[in-house]
């Protein structure tokens, strides 16, 4: 066999993805990933649609970057929300019946956080005045010494260091 026609499966999947419009070719293999080369190629063309926002005039490439950073804190909401309804109540570990539909949603939860978005839930953690979100409600509460959020009804979304999405929490004060 020729050197030529020696390559792997890995490498002729790795080879074979649509890399032209980039000046350094981007390494996806289909078989490490999971994803087919329809799916690699779309992500790719999300990359050069971000590439052409560079390219744009200032005013129109800052309103788009500002829709696509609303987009990604209203995905991130979604998803913490789905990961909180599949979670037993006080563990961070899924139900039984919906433990192999969390895997796929807890990867892209860590997808997320590795990139840079961090999801603030607030919920049981002591209320500071003025840090932390805009409070929905208030209710007096027994068994309790302090200001505490009791729930977190959106998350608080950052970004790389800047705010997408202030959060949204019910208070608990001490009953007197």
């Amino acid at each position: 066999m020729s050197k030529r026609n020696h390559h792997s499966k890995k490498e002729k999947n790795k080879s074979s993805v649509n890399q032209s419009s980039f000046s350094k070719p981007l390494q996806i293999n289909p078989v490490v990933t999971g994803y087919n080369e329809e799916e690699i190629n779309k992500f790719l063309s999300y990359f050069e649609y971000i590439r052409d926002l560079q390219a744009q005039p200032t005013k129109e490439r800052d309103q788009e970057i500002e829709n696509l950073l609303k987009l990604l804190g209203d995905l991130a909401t979604g998803i913490w929300r789905t990961r909180q309804k599949m979670l037993q109540p006080g563990t961070d570990k899924p139900s039984e019946e919906l433990r192999r539909a969390y895997r796929p949603l807890e990867a892209t939860y860590d997808i997320l956080i590795q990139s840079g978005v961090e999801i603030i839930d607030r919920t049981n953690k002591p209320f500071i005045e003025g840090t932390q979100g805009k409070i929905l409600a208030v209710e007096p509460t027994d068994g309790i010494e302090r200001d505490v959020v009791l729930e977190t009804i959106k998350p608080t979304i950052i970004y790389h260091n800047r705010l997408l999405q202030t959060g949204e929490l019910i208070i608990g004060t001490p009953k007197k």
